[in-house]
């Protein structure tokens, strides 16, 4: 059994279930992606070929890629699986490591292997999620975009929460349309982490499919809402939001164009890219973003409980561009942002 998915413009045809629940019903029309997965386990030591992307955190390498003489690419996740692309950047066979978990597998390849391939072919791919609103006659897209952990998902939720459809979650795929910027359409569940456990539950009282993903995490397929059925709104906004437990008022700051370009160089989907090429381009797509979207950094009051009225501020605010009592929030970390 395959299951076909139409996700970031791509139809990707996989012989494991990828949860991404954008189902495809058309058999005759050719995958762009075909993912299956190939007999044993992957092979012992290191990787050998030109390094293009290697993330390392306290001196353990969490995923590797390396382009093989013939073009070929080998991405490894380190304990889990390697994943080779050939080089039509077609089809892509994947092997997981002795001992491995499977169910972490299955959340690489939907995730973090699929925002290898998109940004490998030229996409812009940030780590990010975004929602379709709809207020009055104006339908208007909000991304959410920074590092794990940062509260992406719980702010694609709750605004879903307000009345949205999800467009994605954890990778966010752009296009120029005109003078915006348009999400494709991606996975049609949120992941959320334990401390969001509560509003977890407060959707899946409501309806809201749920599920345990491999990775442990609640899993809420949130896509059904106002924009289904049509094509996802140009973004109003890109946000990055930062959990602030020590105060009750929503604080938000816009960001310059240049300082929101090496802002967002800072919070990839995917880390520490050794191809120039690569780097070079997703800085200049970035350049481009951000003389057509507003980025702004938001200091959003944290829960449990998970405040509407601090939703709908931050709705009021992207929508109508008022910043009312701004003051200058600087990520931590990125006190050098805009400094020469």
């Amino acid at each position: 059994m395959t299951h076909r998915y139409d996700v970031y413009g791509l139809l990707v045809d996989s012989d494991v279930d990828l949860h991404l629940d954008r189902a495809v019903d058309d058999d005759a029309r050719p995958a762009d992606l075909v993912l299956r997965r190939a007999p044993g386990a992957r092979e012992q030591g290191p990787l050998a070929g030109r390094t293009v992307l290697e993330h390392v955190r306290d001196g353990r390498c969490w995923y590797r890629a390396v382009e093989l003489a013939d073009g070929r690419v080998v991405l490894r996740f380190d304990a889990v699986a390697d994943v080779e692309l050939a080089t039509d950047g077609r089809h892509a066979v994947w092997r997981p490591a002795p001992g491995g978990d499977e169910g972490v597998a299955v959340v690489l390849l939907a995730g973090a292997f699929l925002a290898f391939v998109l940004t490998w072919r030229g996409d812009l791919v940030l780590h990010g999620s975004a929602v379709d609103l709809v207020r009055g006659d104006r339908a208007a897209g909000i991304g959410f975009v920074g590092r794990s952990g940062m509260g992406k998902s719980t702010m694609a939720t709750l605004l879903c929460r307000a009345g949205g459809a999800l467009v994605t979650d954890d990778v966010l795929v752009l296009d120029r349309h005109g003078d915006g910027v348009v999400p494709r359409r991606g996975a049609a569940e949120v992941r959320l982490r334990p401390g969001a456990a509560a509003l977890a539950d407060e959707l899946a009282e409501n309806g809201a499919p749920v599920r345990t993903s491999g990775d442990a995490r609640r899993a809420l397929h949130l896509a059904a809402g106002p924009a289904t059925g049509r094509s996802p709104a140009p973004l109003a906004a890109l946000v990055i939001p930062f959990p602030d437990r020590s105060h009750d008022a929503l604080r938000v700051q816009r960001l310059t164009p240049r300082e929101a370009a090496i802002t967002l160089m800072r919070v990839p989907r995917l880390s520490e890219w050794q191809d120039h090429a690569v780097t070079v381009r997703h800085f200049a797509d970035l350049v481009a973003l951000t003389a057509r979207v507003p980025v702004l950094l938001a200091r959003v009051p944290w829960g449990p409980p998970f405040r509407h009225d601090v939703v709908e501020d931050l709705v009021r605010t992207v929508l109508t561009g008022d910043l009312p009592g701004a003051e200058r929030l600087v990520p931590a970390g990125a006190q050098a942002v805009g400094s020469e």
